[in-house]
């Protein structure tokens, strides 16, 4: 007799999307692989639990942004889930097109789950609930400036960089307003160490990484140890409460952005980790914007994009140069966008469409 949706604990449903989730974002490693097995060997109802995952989350697929939009906005997670549970209690076969606005709230529970990955839950704690320990660190432009915090993590900072610290005897956290900073963090299994900025979060024990906040965009790298990094998950163009988290070791990279949020995880070589401290930027299908962003840490004259032209700001290029010859990276602009470059002001250097006359 067929396995019927009330046999599913609400665990196993949880487990089932979880992993169905990184099978379509072909995001399982080796080790997930044989972890996934096991999971299917344990019990013969766990395959049945992975089919209907498959066909919650296609169903996405065909949900209107009209019925997406109040899911989002209207219900908790929480709720999200007892919707995902009736819902398929009630339907045991599919999700069909028009279906109830608890469909509605499934479905989104699914596409939740597409690029959260395995986790699923709150940020890690807010500075806010710490006591009142706070210091703050700052540079100018074109500078650096190497500290060490009261637990002997020791943190790089690159030009123009704002962090707050912000320690107590249970958390360590740092906000980095704006900028770039390495962090070699002490470990301490008592206390994690939380890095927020622009509403990403990374959280860690012990590791070495880079943290740059710019243009809009939030770039981590990890050098050693783990770190674990989130944002919220984003729907029609706008964050919710659901949070994005992925694990990233050495030699891996992650950006987000408040469109787009986490991205998928890449890989990167040593000798380009925090370049930046040698004043080589490097850019691997960055914005305009946060081209932009960056050189305005280091340039004495002010470089704006037109407001008229600001969808350029999100043209993407793949382009390197030393953060000592804005000049030459000027020069550059035309040949990577579709702008020109106007230096008549003394005020602000411009950055404007070529087509604006």
């Amino acid at each position: 007799m067929p396995t019927t949706e009330r046999e599913f604990s609400d665990e196993v449903r949880k487990e089932a999307l979880e992993w169905q989730v990184l099978i379509e974002n072909d995001d399982l490693d080796p080790a997930e692989r044989i972890a996934l097995d096991a999971w299917l060997q344990a019990d013969p109802r766990h395959a049945q639990a992975l089919d209907r995952a498959q066909t919650v989350l296609s169903a996405f697929e065909t949900l209107d942004e009209r019925v997406i939009k109040p899911a989002y906005t209207q219900q908790s997670p929480l709720d999200w889930v007892r919707h995902f549970i009736a819902d398929l209690t009630d339907q045991p076969s599919t999700i069909k097109t028009g279906a109830s606005f608890a469909a509605g709230c499934a479905a989104m529970l699914a596409v939740g789950f597409l690029v959260v990955g395995p986790f699923f839950g709150p940020q890690p704690s807010e500075i806010a609930t710490l006591p009142a320990v706070v210091t703050v660190h700052e540079t100018g432009l074109g500078e650096m400036e190497t500290i060490r915090l009261a637990d002997e993590s020791v943190l790089t900072l690159g030009p123009a960089t704002r962090i707050e610290v912000a320690f107590s005897d249970s958390a360590r956290s740092v906000t980095l307003s704006q900028g770039a900073a390495v962090f070699d963090v002490t470990s301490d299994a008592d206390r994690p160490f939380t890095v927020k900025a622009d509403g990403f979060s990374a959280r860690v024990l012990g590791t070495v990484f880079d943290v740059r906040s710019n243009g809009g965009v939030v770039r981590l790298s990890v050098s050693e140890g783990v770190v674990e990094a989130s944002h919220p998950f984003v729907i029609n163009n706008a964050p919710s409460s659901i949070v994005s988290r992925r694990t990233l070791t050495a030699g891996e990279a992650i950006s987000a952005t408040p469109c787009d949020g986490l991205s998928r995880k890449r890989a990167f070589t040593a000798e380009t980790f925090a370049a930046w401290r040698e004043n080589r930027l490097r850019y691997n299908g960055a914005t305009l914007s946060e081209l932009v962003a960056d050189a305005n840490r280091y340039s004495s004259q002010p470089i704006l994009i037109e407001a008229a032209g600001s969808e350029i700001g999100q043209l993407k290029a793949t382009f390197t140069y030393d953060a000592r010859d804005l000049e030459t990276m000027l020069t550059a602009l035309p040949n990577l966008f579709p702008v020109q470059v106007d230096r008549s002001s003394e005020n602000a250097i411009t950055i404007r469409p070529v087509n604006d006359g």
